[in-house]
C-alpha cells in the first residue's frame, strides 16, 4: 500500500502543478507532448491504483479477518478479484508506454530543430484518446474467465 500511496501523490503532484503552476502565457494547446502524456500517465494512475489497493486490501481482509469478498463458500465471487486487477492492469500497460511516446516527441523535435511536432494537436487527441480507451476495454480479459 505504500508504494501505491507515493505512486498516487506523485500522480496528484503532477497533475495539479500542470493545471495550476503553468505559466499564463502557454495554452495546453502550447504544452509539449511529453507534458501531456506525462498528464495522461498520472489520470491514469489516480484512476486505477486506488482500484488495486482496494483490491488488496480486500483480499488482506479475506486472509486475515475471515471476510468473503472472494471466498466463495461464503458467498464471495473470485471474478471480483480478476475484473478490479484488470481494471488496474490494463490501464498500467499505457502507463508505462505513454511517457516513451512523450520522450519520442522530444527527441524527434530536438533532432529535427523545429519549434513544433507536426500534428501536434491531432497527437495530443490520440493520447487522451490512448488513455481513454485503455480504461474501458478491461473487460475482454474476462473472456478467459469464461463470460461471455
Amino acid at each position: 500500500h505504500t508504494v501505491g500511496i507515493g505512486s498516487l501523490l506523485g500522480a496528484i503532484n503532477f497533475m495539479v502543478t500542470t493545471q495550476n503552476m503553468r505559466s499564463t502565457a502557454v495554452t495546453l494547446d502550447q504544452v509539449s507532448m511529453f507534458v501531456w502524456t506525462s498528464y495522461l500517465t498520472s489520470f491514469l494512475l489516480v484512476l486505477s491504483v486506488p482500484v488495486l489497493a482496494g483490491s488488496l486490501l480486500f483480499l488482506l481482509l479475506d486472509r486475515n479477518f475471515n471476510t468473503s469478498f472472494y471466498d466463495t463458500k461464503k458467498g464471495g465471487n473470485p471474478l471480483l478479484y480478476q475484473h478490479l486487477f484488470w481494471f488496474f492492469g490494463h490501464p498500467e500497460v499505457y502507463v508505462i508506454i505513454l511517457p516513451v511516446f512523450g520522450i519520442i516527441s522530444e527527441c524527434v523535435l530536438f533532432l529535427t530543430d523545429k519549434d513544433r511536432l507536426f500534428g501536434q494537436t491531432s497527437m495530443t487527441f490520440a493520447s487522451i484518446w490512448i488513455a481513454v480507451l485503455g480504461t474501458s476495454v478491461w473487460g475482454h480479459h474476462m473472456y478467459t474467465a469464461g463470460l461471455d
